[in-house]
């Protein structure tokens, strides 16, 4: 069992007291966080019964399973860049935009997904990851949104149908963005989507080229 969980910047902050004083999260956790106030905040509890009744019904679940996987490289004209930008004279600038997609480094643009199909070959469960930062909403946005994560999850699973499970696994976003942010509204939700569906199209075709190099 590997436990995982990926963010957003599009959330709201449950109010405990376990909550760290930010300006002090250079000091060891064990000083800033009260766990036990976490525990017992409700948000906080509902999510670990959640977790706990999810694993209770996998395992009351489980069935024959072929796992296949693959990679390739995700170019797109909406993610992602470096916003860290570091200059030959050592000076570094921060780049939050990057409306004109200037060329960026490090960068790794790889997309890495799972495949779980049953024994009748249906798709079961299908994990995509990749590193970039949920932030195509923006500071100034104020609505809840799991942001282009969430819209990978719900093209995946709308794509491989109903009794397909989609999910996103954060990559090492580090300094990794969006060209841009502050995308609101249907424009954002497109930008979003547009990008989840040119990554689909990416594991269609490199989950084609591996089945006819088995079957040569």
């Amino acid at each position: 069992m590997i436990l995982s969980s990926t963010h957003t910047h599009a959330g709201p902050i449950p109010k405990t007291g376990g909550m760290p004083q930010w300006s002090n999260l250079n000091v060891n956790p064990q000083e800033t966080l009260d766990f036990d106030a976490f525990s017992d905040d409700p948000w906080y509890a509902a999510t670990e019964e959640k977790i706990i009744a999810a694993i209770g019904e996998a395992m009351k679940n489980r069935f024959p399973a072929r796992i296949s996987a693959g990679r390739g490289v995700f170019e797109s004209v909406y993610m992602p860049h470096n916003r860290r930008h570091v200059s030959p004279d050592g000076k570094v600038t921060m780049r939050w935009d990057n409306p004109k997609r200037l060329p960026t480094e490090p960068v790794d643009k790889t997309l890495r997904v799972l495949r779980v199909d049953d024994g009748s070959g249906r798709p079961r469960a299908m994990l995509a990851h990749f590193a970039c930062h949920p932030v195509v909403l923006g500071a100034r946005n104020l609505a809840v949104s799991a942001d282009f994560p969430g819209a990978a999850v719900g093209h995946m699973e709308s794509h491989l149908g109903d009794n397909c499970m989609g999910m996103f696994l954060q990559g090492a976003s580090g300094d990794i963005d969006p060209y841009e942010m502050n995308l609101h509204g249907e424009y954002g939700h497109r930008s979003s989507l547009m990008a989840r569906r040119r990554r689909l199209t990416v594991i269609s075709s490199k989950r084609r080229a591996r089945q006819r190099s088995h079957a040569s």
